[in-house]
Formats: structure tokens, sequence, C-alpha cells
């Protein structure tokens, strides 16, 4: 409707609630046959990350404050482009990641935004088989150009998704991922400022520690 339609044009609109009409949904066949997922429209994702953070006092900060662990575990992820990089080129991403031992994900992400928070327009599917989706990925002419692996420890409250991502070598860092105005209380209530907060990608945080060639 035009009223969720202009939500989708305001960089501070709730992350949870843009999504046009409810059709964002997946279902999934019983063993033996294919797994089926439909998106009807992105949902707009609004982010930013804190580098260099003392991530256990970060932790108890957030405890404090009541927030609720969602996760904590090893996250692979895989990165596909097409041998020109055209994803890359028009700042696209096309993600598969394993979380923990079992689940599943695929995203294509498009960066509409880098002012004071990263805007991107998301899609994003579960799936059951990351090596079979790989295989599907790979038929299509894409290329895993690169491999990630972290340890992530997830928390939310307040519809606010707050994710400490451990990668080997590189200092930990926070990323909050809300409304522009809920990402600024909650910084706060943590300890920093948004002079701290970078609208960045994992890319751009590569390439501000000299590791570009990772991804």
């Amino acid at each position: 409707d035009s009223e969720t339609q202009g939500a989708l044009e305001r960089e501070d609109c709730d992350v949870v609630e843009c999504r046009k009409g409810g059709s964002r949904f997946r279902t999934a066949a019983s063993s033996g046959r294919a797994y089926r997922a439909r998106v009807a429209d992105p949902m707009r994702e609004i982010e930013v990350k804190i580098l260099e953070i003392d991530w256990r006092r970060t932790a108890r900060r957030l405890q404090r404050l009541g927030a609720r662990k969602t996760f904590d575990g090893r996250m692979v992820a895989a990165y596909f482009d097409y041998r020109d990089a055209r994803l890359k080129r028009s700042d696209c991403l096309l993600r598969l990641r394993k979380k923990g031992k079992s689940s599943c994900e695929i995203t294509y992400k498009r960066t509409l935004s880098k002012k004071k928070a990263r805007v991107m327009a998301e899609y994003e599917v579960a799936v059951e088989d990351f090596e079979g989706m790989k295989k599907i990925l790979e038929s299509l002419g894409l290329r895993e150009f690169a491999r990630l692996a972290k340890r992530r420890i997830s928390y939310r409250l307040d519809g606010v998704r707050f994710e400490i991502d451990l990668y080997p070598g590189l200092p930990p860092f926070l990323e909050i991922e809300a409304t522009t105005a809920k990402i600024r209380r909650y910084a706060e209530k943590l300890g920093f400022s948004m002079a701290e907060a970078k609208p960045w990608s994992i890319r751009d945080v590569l390439k501000y520690y000299g590791k570009s060639e990772a991804i």
C-alpha cells in the first residue's frame, strides 16, 4: 500500500516493519522434494558498525539493558559474483551463509545509501543444503570469490539487532541494525558516539585493515 511504500522511501523507517504487504515467506517441502522460497519485496536494512570494541564489556552492557542473546556460534559465509565482478561494481552482494551446524541462508543486498548509516535493500531466504545451493549458483555462471568465517554473538532488544563479530586477525566490532533514531539511542547507551559508527560493509572493514584482498 502507499503508506508502506512511503516508509520504504525514508531512511529512518523501522527495519522490522519495512515489508510491503507481509509477503515475505518460505515453505519447506517434505524429504525428497524441492525446497521452495519466494520473497516478493525486499526488506530495508539500516545498520552501522562500531570498530575495536571491548566485546566482553559490550556484551555485559547489553545484558544489563535487558537484551536477549539469540545466537553464539560460528558462521561461514561464501561470497559470489560473476567473473566480470558486476555485482561488486554495482555495490551489490550475494552471500551464501551457514549459521551454526545446520541453518543456512542465501542473501542478496544492494546498497541504497552510505550516509550516517548503511541502508540496503535485502532479499534473504533459508535454504536446506549449503553445497547444493553453491552448485546451483555456479551452474548459473557465478563463482565463489571469497569465504570468511567468524564467531558471532547476537542480541535482540526493542526491535534492535546487536551483532558482536569476531573475525580471525581483526579487532572485534559491533553491528547495530535498527532505525537511525534507535541506532543513535542504543549506541549511546552502550557508551559509543555516532562519530564512532561507520556506515560500512564487511568489505569496507577489511579494506580499512589492509585486507581488501580477502573479499
